[in-house]
């Protein structure tokens, strides 16, 4: 590959995360063990980003090395975002923002497009939800053992700034031209189970339990809107589907202009990610394969729709009723 070509593609994939006024050589300055003279010899094309580079900066701006060497084979490579020994603050701010200034560049397309097929809560939903997300993060606590066995639910806390940037997600997720959510049966009645056992090892008191589940109950009411009018609150279209077969995995397809952009949801509130065509191509088509088997409730099927969210409350009313 030509140099100014490769160093081409990694300043196109920079460009496609940094937020509006925010230069790229600010940027490369900061992420890079180089001058400023370097750095501009680097834009320029006159020297090739190094493979530690390169390296260095595809972890920063989460984009694959794969897609930048124009890698073929069928040996695909993934960013995972959760191989750090310990969860530090940073690593999921950093997390956020990246999502943030994605979805920012996504939506100035007007083909921009997200797909989704979920067996958990949408990020894109209970986000901005103080104590459904901080119930999620606990419970990934937990289950990664990064907590002491006894850490209570009321023990855990999400800065105010990390919050701020979860609702800054959801808004700029929901400014998205045009979003396709294919929702397992189960999505809010297996948070029961969940709530229910931590409720049991008495590490959700009874008046933290009553708050998650009125926030569930709002939730449900919230996303029953949605589908009704088959707009988010932007004005951006959304098409809601409940699947009539089980949904194994949380799978996320995102396209604008000639790119593409797949996620698989892992360990909790973590995933791996890919922008190898080929792959981003299978996870498109496996979606749209669970789509063909579910059944649409949004700004349609009315009496389905009804029915669905009612036994969603009535699963969620139930919670604590079990001693």
């Amino acid at each position: 590959m030509a140099q100014l070509e490769f160093n081409k593609r990694i300043v196109e994939e920079i460009q496609r995360t940094l937020p509006e006024g925010i230069t790229l050589a600010t940027v490369l300055l900061e992420a890079l063990p180089l001058g400023k003279e370097s750095v501009y010899r680097r834009l320029r094309g006159e020297v090739s980003f190094s493979l530690e580079e390169t390296a260095l900066l595809s972890r920063k701006f989460n984009f694959s090395m794969d897609k930048i060497l124009n890698y073929h084979a069928e040996n695909v490579s993934f960013n995972l975002d959760a191989h750090e020994p310990h969860f530090e603050v940073e690593l999921y701010t950093h997390r956020l923002s990246v999502c943030i200034n994605f979805f920012k560049k996504m939506t100035t397309y007007s083909d921009s497009e997200a797909r989704y097929a979920l067996n958990t809560l949408p990020f894109v939903f209970y986000l901005e939800c103080p104590h459904l997300s901080r119930f999620q993060y606990f419970k990934w606590l937990h289950q990664l053992g990064k907590s002491s066995y006894n850490t209570s639910y009321n023990e855990v806390v999400i800065p105010p700034a990390i919050f701020e940037l979860q609702k800054q997600f959801v808004r700029e997720a929901q400014n998205i031209n045009s979003s396709v959510l294919i929702l397992d049966q189960n999505v809010f009645t297996s948070l029961q189970y969940d709530i229910e056992y931590f409720y049991q090892l008495q590490l959700i008191s009874g008046e933290d339990l009553q708050m998650i589940k009125q926030e569930i109950l709002d939730l449900i009411g919230y996303v029953e809107d949605i589908a009704e009018s088959g707009t988010y609150s932007t004005g951006e279209k959304i098409f809601i589907y409940l699947s009539n077969i089980n949904i194994e995995a949380s799978y996320s397809h995102f396209q604008y202009a000639d790119n593409q952009y797949a996620h698989l949801r892992l360990y909790g509130i973590s995933g791996v990610d890919t922008q190898s065509a080929q792959s981003c191509e299978k996870q498109k088509e496996w979606i749209d394969s669970i789509r063909r088997h579910s059944t649409l409730i949004s700004a349609s099927g009315q009496v389905y729709r009804y029915e669905y969210f009612r036994k969603q409350r009535e699963s969620v009313n139930s919670i604590g009723n079990i001693l």
